[in-house]
């Protein structure tokens, strides 16, 4: 991995160690969280077992991203997958990977396992107060010892979507809902609901130096684009049925039929001419 990191990767290492490993990776999305993530996680390793959070279709992108990068440290049998509730918080596993929804049902165990270390990618799915979601998780998130938030989109989003990842973050400094939104928020009055709107931004140069400052390394990808190779490919790993696995296979060995039939016509009309 430190042979692989460009230079802003290991600036946002850097960052996240300064922060003790609670900090808002908000790089732009293909400039590279993931191996930054793990790489803070990968020297707070006395605080494992770690818990990767994300979205439902990132669950085996994080598997082999973990096995790419923590490949000599990290067996196949310590990662342990969780797609059910039924599952079980393995207590021999170094890494538990599950989705959000699985999360929030499992919210209450994550205590009792003693788990300090948490990644959430895709953290904005956080941002509602009144979701289900964000009630279960953030009393527990907000405990954790390490937490690492991936967003690539937090800076484009109103202040009041900001609010729960800064509070999970940072609760020192940010520990009042109505404070924050009646400075940050420009709140009006809203005709039809009868009370306040909080969709608006106020003081955001302010709102964007206490992120930078406290909480928050972002990076763009045309500010980084001369430490990028020219193409970067990667590999997606999604889960499906094995029937579908098996029309794919035939239609592959089909097409790969015609084209060896077509390469050995095309031999032999060019053998003739």
């Amino acid at each position: 991995m430190k042979e692989a990191l460009f230079r802003f990767q290991k600036e946002g290492i850097e960052f996240g160690l300064a922060k003790h490993g609670r900090f808002l990776l908000g790089d732009e999305m293909g400039v590279g969280k993931t191996i930054q993530a793990l790489g803070v996680c990968s020297l707070y390793k006395e605080d494992w077992p770690l818990l990767i959070i994300c979205p439902s279709s990132l669950r085996y992108t994080w598997r082999d991203e973990i096995h790419k990068w923590l490949g000599d440290s990290i067996k196949p049998c310590d990662i342990n997958m969780i797609n059910t509730g039924k599952q079980r918080i393995e207590d021999n596993a170094q890494i538990h990977i599950m989705s959000y929804e699985i999360a929030t049902k499992m919210a209450h165990l994550m205590l009792k396992k003693n788990l300090k270390s948490v990644i959430c990618d895709e953290a904005h799915y956080l941002k509602s107060n009144n979701s289900k979601r964000s009630q279960c998780l953030i009393p527990v998130l907000t405990r954790m010892k390490r937490l690492i938030l991936l967003s690539g989109t937090p800076i484009l989003a109103r202040p009041v979507e900001l609010y729960n990842c800064l509070r999970l973050l940072r609760p020192d400094i940010f520990n009042d809902y109505f404070a924050y939104v009646n400075r940050y928020c420009d709140p009006k009055e809203n005709p039809y609901t009868h009370g306040k709107d909080y969709t608006g931004a106020a003081f955001t140069t302010e709102l964007h130096y206490l992120l930078e400052d406290k909480i928050m390394i972002r990076r763009l990808k045309k500010h980084v684009l001369r430490q990028l190779p020219p193409k970067m490919r990667s590999k997606v790993s999604v889960q499906t049925d094995s029937k579908i696995v098996r029309q794919i296979s035939h239609i592959l060995k089909r097409d790969l039929t015609i084209a060896n039939e077509r390469r050995a016509l095309e031999d032999v009309i060019h053998k003739r001419n």
